[in-house]
């Protein structure tokens, strides 16, 4: 997840802009693909930022996964792909207005229909970081369940599902005492904020909500900003998410500082995969998208390449 103490003076500008709705309110007027490209959109779709609208490229549609809504590393990701890239930014589907979260199946169903919106038919291509890559995977299983072929695939240092476990006592347990969905999430928040307070002083969510309500940092903070920790409800929302058999190709980014991520990943998808292409990208899972973007750009617009053959 995002570390917003990362952020140069620049970024956290764009940041900001962001959050006011500056930058969502810029791009409304900008968002007719160039007439050079046969795929047109009258309007641009909620929950999709539109980085890049023209060239004669099919577009690419990016998972970002930044629930903060600094999404900074897009920009520059984009433009290392090249001007002739279209490229699509999707949001984290929100989550901190619901009580009763919806599975990953519902929030990749969400995801297509603004997706089809922009791009009615495949072939597609298809990118996600982190969170936003295992959207990305289930997105890609739903269209290929349409007959929508997707000519690309890229899941960068994608997570799987966590804390199945934990969020199964806990469901059984709640149903057990006649407790209500809502009330089993509110249990499962208060007990993985409890917990990465006492192992890590604080998260990196947790210094970005910081900065609108100072309260995060007690191990007890009240349930109405435990809501906003986009990590631990979509920990919730996800963690009995269990993918089927994917007939397409999964091509694999993962940071060469941190191996350990791609054995999360392999644990989940062993077996579930028709075919599999693995790249490394020089950084972390921090700096792969900042100081280092420019070789993840380099790779992607090489897989890219590729797949407009």
């Amino acid at each position: 997840m995002s570390d917003t103490r990362e952020l140069s003076d620049a970024k956290k500008a764009l940041l900001e802009k962001y959050l006011r709705g500056e930058i969502q309110e810029s791009l409304k007027t900008t968002n007719a693909v160039s007439p050079s490209s046969s795929i047109g959109v009258a309007q641009k779709p909620d929950g999709i930022t539109v980085i890049n609208p023209g060239g004669t490229k099919r577009p690419f549609f990016f998972l970002h996964g930044h629930w903060a809504g600094n999404a900074f590393f897009c920009f520059p990701l984009a433009q290392g792909l090249g001007n002739d890239q279209p490229f699509y930014a999707l949001d984290p589907y929100p989550l901190d207005h619901l009580r009763v979260l919806p599975s990953l199946e519902e929030m990749a169903a969400e995801h297509i229909k603004a997706i089809r919106s922009i791009q009615p038919a495949g072939p597609y291509l298809l990118g996600g970081f982190c969170n936003g890559g295992l959207l990305a995977y289930e997105i890609a299983r739903q269209l290929h369940a349409v007959k929508q072929k997707v000519d690309l695939l890229v899941l960068i240092d994608s997570i799987p599902t966590r804390l199945t476990a934990l969020c199964t006592f806990i469901r059984n347990a709640g149903q057990a005492f006649g407790l209500m969905p809502d009330k089993q999430l509110d249990w499962f928040l208060r007990l993985q904020h409890f917990y990465r307070h006492w192992r890590d002083g604080k998260a990196d969510e947790s210094v970005f909500l910081k900065q609108f309500d100072p309260r995060i940092e007690s191990p007890f903070p009240p349930l109405g900003i435990l809501h906003k920790e986009y990590p631990a409800m979509f920990i919730w929302a996800t963690a009995h998410y269990v993918p089927g058999f994917y007939p397409g190709k999964v091509t694999l980014f993962w940071d060469s500082a941190e191996p350990e991520r791609s054995q999360w990943w392999q644990r989940m998808a062993e077996g579930k995969d028709q075919e599999v292409e693995v790249y490394r990208i020089p950084g972390s899972h921090s700096t792969c998208k900042t100081d280092h973007i420019s070789g993840m750009a380099a790779q992607l617009r090489t897989c890219l390449d590729k797949a407009g053959r």
